[in-house]
């Protein structure tokens, strides 16, 4: 009489590896962030480079949510100086969670921008400002998406929705003193810094 081949080392090795993708995938999603419903990926890739997520926070202007902002730098740095002033590839998405309209966004960026600027700053900031205050003359609608996108030598691309919003502008002061808003001393928006740092390591 053979023995009969027992089947529990086949289906031991299937539960083993069930297990093992069960934790890659839930290892993925704990690296996502996830803000008012919003989620943020680990890593996009924007302009040929892999970037990594600095973290996510929410806006809160009163008793109003406006929207959720994710930050995405090369290096994934968690100082707020290397956010502002590394030479690399930089990424800034907006989810709205309300309508703002176009003439109110470009108000209040407009200001956070000139709290941002540096005294010595040279004129031809606050001319770039108005061109960026320009290019926002649509609401932004709940649910769409804004996106600022910083690469060397070609400078900032803003766009809505996946729609490109003027010419890019360029220069790497613009740059900084945009990212400021969110990342420097001056911030318009503290708690946003502080819960996009609090999510970085």
């Amino acid at each position: 009489v053979y023995p009969r081949h027992s089947h529990k080392p086949r289906a031991f090795i299937m539960k083993k590896w069930a297990f093992f993708l069960l934790a890659l995938m839930v290892s993925a999603q704990a690296l996502a962030v996830t803000v008012e419903g919003k989620e943020f990926e680990p890593s996009v890739n924007v302009n040929g480079k892999t970037l990594k997520l600095v973290g996510a926070g929410l806006r809160e202007k009163g008793w109003m949510d406006v929207y959720v902002l994710g930050a995405y730098t090369e290096t994934g740095s968690c100082r707020p100086a290397n956010v502002i002033k590394d030479e690399e590839v930089k990424y800034l998405r907006f989810q709205m969670l309300r309508d703002v309209k176009g003439s109110k966004m470009a108000s209040t960026i407009g200001k956070a921008f000139d709290d941002a600027i540096p005294d010595d700053a040279d004129p031809s900031l606050r001319s770039q400002r108005d061109v960026f205050k320009s290019y926002f003359k649509e609401t932004v609608r709940k649910n769409q998406t804004m996106e600022f996108t910083y690469a060397p030598g070609q400078g900032v691309v803003f766009r809505q929705d996946g729609k490109q919003l003027g010419a890019p502008l360029q220069g790497k002061s613009f740059q900084e003193v945009l990212w400021s808003i969110y990342f420097g001393p001056k911030t318009c928006c503290r708690e946003l810094r502080d819960s996009i740092l609090a999510e970085c390591n």
